[in-house]
């Protein structure tokens, strides 16, 4: 155990006498002491049926449901991940564990052959459990939010929680040494869907380690005091930060701004409205010195003696000048009387609307794409658009003043030049208390993402004391936002963080989701975790934002996709649950179900054993942001997120780092790497900055795109390559080359990523998650003009010879290839991205094949034709397939 590690242990305990802890030697013993802790099976256990396959496959069950075996069996799968007991006991005061449904869980394993994965819940998510909760929040020992307030999950620092816990692990993993005498249960899970739960710890034992890791990190107050611009005249006077979420996240991104913020609109309630109809509105908008995400137009629905409901902006459409539209469809709720248009602006600066409307759909849309159009619309439903002022009076007819919080001014602003009216809305910046607010911020979100991975890697070293027979996996949830949903990230779960501070996990377990059948949301999660060489296995993969609506190709493609990027194992979400969305009874049949478990097996086997072959690397700068930040961020997520899935459909399947990766001593070499790619990233901490600078000047090969570093979290100054005077720009591409060192930068200074991603927002149509970005078309194939930049970075990576072996005669971006390797031969698996079929396809195979190819079709044996090109290289003539195409060559 590390010496941070023990001082956030000691500060935790708060002079709780280590003799009260549970020791070590209960993990050991036969239960004679404590029978009731410990007991043995109240039944035999049934014949031991032989073993499913050595694989990780099958569904999430849950405490509560306890599967048909036969039919679990019938689905394919060969393992059980089981939330089982979930705090359930016999005795809350000594916290005696209910083994009754372990036992039934057992046999269910011995009868059918399953092999079993236990959750083992030391994570924040179960510690809500009304019982748990109330004992810690009894002693003052639970999460608390920004304003001191507790919540329901406990501490993961409270040292009842840490007591409770190890308690718990002790006495599951000696029930299951004394009963599981086969092995049936292979592994424990480290926790269920380790994350914040959208609150960061602002608990008294959050605080006083956060001041521990600041003098740790800096060596000093003055430090300290130095970059966050503050005065502190003793550590003592440090306090856990309070920083707001800020913008509308229903359309595009949120940042952060500490100690207060704004909230004001101009409001204007409707003429009519028609219970159950839908509404269009729309306004322009126009910014200044105002981050444009945090201006937004809102519906909100009222009525007597009901609790008002709020429809937020779902769509911003860019008019190519100053102005901009915002846009919303809304149906009113069934018991609505009344709805007001508020034009909302958070945080500071000024904001001008004009033509505002509101109208009811005549013809109503649905689905995922209602925010495309308003339809045929009747007439207008605003009192006065126009912003008439009667005689004598300053405030527009029908419009009035809102405040929720802060201060604003409002004014009625003549636009001369465009003969019309707009409305004003400003606020300034409250004072905030410190004079870097984006380096208090970085430093506070980074503390608590360390400090509970810190807290997880402890109990993995416990449990394995306790059992070292059975491996331990992790479950770290909410890896769902690492591709574009940076701001989410900043209060749930940072996997690099949580990777990062693993030592001792065996398997990393990972929740992962696709979006509308975007399967690129769960391939960065692994394509983050593959660099630490560790078995990856999707403890929760499923599709967020429309369930199993999305249908069977889709979510067989995302299984297909994860498998090529390194996975080695799945467990869906469990869909006995009565949840709609989520069971496959509405929209699947058990064949479907059948063929998607079995088609993962297929790929499972035809990888096992081999790696991911990469020669690049791509940077993905995710950092908290900070109002304080240009633009509110630090990098621009939606840049990044399209330089990600050009990159792949690029042909180059890429091992991801992040600033925070970087900056640590154990995160592998980018010297493997041919190619590094870095997108929108005007900020870097000084340590990742210095890493790339060494990585060129040792020959490495990188590119740039957008803003390049110029400062670190903290404001300083970076000393980044910038382009000599004598680099010309290459006027097909407009990227600039030039050597530095012994290596090569390549800059494109646009933001290529954003155009090539096209107009995206957030939304979902089925599901309890958050709503993703998803793009307002179909993401399956490339715009037009983003096939320039498929072009530029195939250009740069032949240039540093990073290209794969294996490609495509003619490009085909709708396909993303992945090649891995064994010690004897290639495994090259190809993924079909968009509808149809693929037809007459010919592989290219740059260097002697070392034995004779085998080729299956959606998992179908074909026929091989091999052909020779006029470069003398080998051609696989590739049969016909659907969703993927794998070749062993």
């Amino acid at each position: 155990m590390s010496i941070y590690f023990l001082k956030l242990t000691v500060l935790a305990m708060l002079g709780v006498l280590l003799s009260f802890w549970p020791t070590r030697e209960a993990c050991a013993n036969d239960g004679n002491e404590e029978p009731e802790r410990c007991p043995t099976l109240s039944s035999s256990l049934p014949k031991a049926a032989s073993p499913c396959a050595d694989l990780h496959l099958g569904f999430v069950a849950h405490w509560a449901w306890r599967p048909d075996v036969q039919e679990y069996l019938a689905s394919g799968s060969t393992s059980m991940l089981m939330n089982l007991l979930c705090w359930g006991v016999t005795d809350k005061e000594r916290q005696i564990v209910d083994f009754r449904p372990a036992e039934a869980w057992l046999g269910d394993l011995y009868r059918s052959g399953l092999k079993g994965v236990l959750i083992i819940d030391t994570s924040l998510h179960h510690s809500s459990i009304g019982w748990r909760s109330e004992i810690t929040k009894s002693l003052q020992e639970n999460l608390c939010d920004n304003f001191g307030n507790q919540t329901i999950y406990s501490s993961h620092l409270s040292p009842k929680f840490r007591q409770m816990v190890q308690q718990y692990i002790e006495d599951l993993t000696c029930w299951t040494m004394k009963n599981d005498v086969e092995h049936r249960i292979v592994a424990y899970t480290n926790g269920a869907e380790v994350f914040f739960p959208g609150i960061l710890d602002h608990s008294r034992f959050a605080v006083e380690a956060f001041r521990i890791w600041l003098l740790e990190r800096y060596g000093s107050l003055d430090t300290v005091n130095e970059r966050w611009g503050a005065g502190f005249r003793s550590i003592d006077e440090v306090e856990a930060p309070r920083f707001f979420r800020l913008g509308h996240s229903a359309v595009g991104p949120d940042t952060f701004f500490c100690k207060d913020w704004n909230d004001g609109a101009w409001a204007s309630t409707f003429e009519s409205i028609e219970p159950g109809a839908e509404y269009c509105a729309t306004v322009q908008v126009k910014t200044q010195d105002a981050l444009d995400y945090m201006v937004a137009l809102n519906i909100a629905w009222t009525a007597d003696n009901h609790a008002p409901s709020v429809e937020p902006l779902d769509a911003t459409v860019d008019t190519g000048g100053e102005w901009r539209q915002l846009r919303l469809n809304a149906t009113a709720p069934d018991w609505a009387q009344r709805g007001t248009l508020n034009l909302v602006l958070k945080g500071s600066g000024t904001a001008l609307w004009k033509q505002p409307s509101v109208r009811k759909v005549s013809s109503p849309l649905s689905g995922g794409d209602r925010h495309l159009k308003c339809g045929e619309t009747d007439r207008e439903l605003l009192v006065n658009p126009d912003f008439s002022v009667k005689r004598g009076q300053v405030d527009p007819l029908g419009w009035s003043k809102t405040v929720w919080h802060g201060q604003f001014q409002h004014s009625l602003v003549r636009l001369k030049r465009e003969k019309t009216r707009a409305l004003s809305l400003s606020a300034s910046a409250p004072e905030c208390g410190y004079g870097n607010p984006s380096a208090v911020w970085y430093d506070f979100d980074t503390f608590s993402m360390e400090s509970y991975a810190a807290t997880m890697d402890h109990w993995a070293v416990e449990i394995k004391k306790c059992d070292p027979s059975r491996e331990v996996m992790h479950y770290l949830g909410f890896n769902l936002g690492l591709l574009g949903q940076w701001d989410d990230l900043s209060l749930t779960q940072r996997p690099d963080i949580f990777l990062a501070n693993s030592p001792h996990t065996d398997v990393c377990g990972l929740q992962l989701c696709a979006g509308k059948g975007d399967y690129h949301y769960a391939t960065i999660t692994l394509d983050l975790a593959r660099k630490y060489g560790k078995p990856m296995v999707a403890t929760d993969l499923q599709d967020f934002t429309h369930g199993l609506y999305v249908g069977f190709n889709s979510l067989n493609r995302t299984s297909l996709a994860c498998v090529a990027h390194g996975m080695s194992g799945c467990y869906y979400y469990c869909w006995e649950d009565p949840s709609p969305d989520y069971s496959w009874h509405p929209t699947w049949t058990k064949a479907d179900t059948s063929r998607m478990v079995g088609n993962m097996r297929k790929a499972l086997e035809f990888t096992k054993g081999a790696r991911v072959k990469t020669d690049v690397a791509f940077v993905h700068p995710v950092q908290p942001y900070c109002e304080a930040d240009p633009g509110g961020q630090k990098s621009d997520m939606l840049d990044c997120m399209g330089w990600y899935k050009a990159v792949q459909q690029a042909g180059l399947c890429a091992d991801v780092y992040t600033p925070y990766e970087l900056t640590r001593s154990n995160t592998p070499a980018l010297d493997n790497y041919r190619l590094v790619v870095l997108p929108d990233c005007p900020m870097l901490p000084k340590e990742a900055a210095s890493r790339l600078v060494a990585y060129v000047e040792r020959g490495g090969f990188l590119l740039l795109a957008g803003r390049t570093p110029l400062t670190d979290e903290a404001g300083r100054q970076l000393d980044f390559p910038t382009p000599p005077p004598q680099a010309k720009k290459d006027p097909l591409t407009g990227t600039v080359r030039w050597e530095y060192g012994s290596g090569t930068l390549v800059r494109k200074s646009s933001t290529e990523g954003r155009t090539y991603l096209g107009p995206v927002r957030r939304y979902r149509v089925a599901g309890n998650t958050p709503p993703l970005f998803l793009p307002d078309g179909d993401w399956t194939w490339p715009r037009q003009e983003g096939l320039a930049l498929l072009a530029l970075i195939r250009q740069v990576a032949a240039s540093a010879n990073a290209l794969p072996s294996v490609r495509m005669e003619t490009f085909a971006p709708s396909v993303e290839i992945v090649v891995q390797q064994t010690e004897e031969d290639l495994r090259i698996f190809l993924i079909h991205t968009a509808p149809g079929m693929r037809w007459n396809d010919r592989l290219v195979l740059s260097s002697s094949p070392a034995s004779e190819p085998k080729v299956w079709a959606d998992f179908e044996e074909r026929p091989v034709k091999i052909e020779t090109n006029d470069s003398g290289e080998s051609v696989l003539v590739l049969p016909a397939f659907s969703d993927c195409c794998t070749v062993q060559w």
